[in-house]
């Protein structure tokens, strides 16, 4: 397996920080990846075996968190994982190397109508799509098969996903 995480970088008042902030810690790191949100980093750790090394993927996690969060000091920021930027939405700015997500953000476009309503109240929360990605930080496990095990393992998921976020919304899993 492997673990996606991503993360925001902010200042000192948890507004987030300039892109170009951003950009001199990725080229700083390179495990490190930029995201859409102009102040996004992504770290994508090896892939470690679960039936022996769990506890290697979790400590080599926490151990680039850590090393992470030493290197934005210089820069006065921090590393912000939290599930979704508490600030206001226009406090998000987009990457601009927006190439690499304009298809996606084309599609959310596209077919976000079609099957939900993006209304919140008055507001119509699909004007602000880029941004609400922009500020979202995940993780993702990212699992190895064999693709005949494949179909049964995805149906497996749908079946506990629900249990997942129910477990893990709004917590950490490093710090268990």
């Amino acid at each position: 397996v492997g673990i996606e995480n991503e993360y925001m970088v902010v200042d000192k008042e948890l507004k987030p920080a300039p892109q170009a902030i951003r950009d001199y810690f990725i080229n700083e790191n390179p495990l490190w990846k930029r995201e859409l949100g102009a102040s996004q980093i992504e770290f994508n750790s090896l892939p470690i075996s679960v039936e022996t090394d769990h506890e290697k993927l979790l400590n080599h996690v926490k151990q680039q968190e850590e090393t992470v969060a030493k290197q934005l000091e210089k820069y006065d920021c921090h590393i912000l994982r939290m599930g979704f930027y508490p600030g206001n939405l226009s406090d998000i700015k987009i990457t601009d190397i927006s190439e690499r997500y304009q298809s996606i953000l084309d599609k959310y476009s596209m077919y976000r109508k079609e099957y939900f309503d993006c209304n919140l109240g008055g507001i119509d929360m699909g004007q602000h799509i880029n941004a609400m990605i922009g500020g979202g930080q995940s993780s993702q496990l990212n699992l190895q098969v064999r693709q005949n095990d494949a179909i049964g393992l995805l149906n497996m998921i749908y079946e506990l996903t629900p249990l997942f976020v129910a477990l893990s919304s709004n917590s950490t899993i490093i710090d268990k």
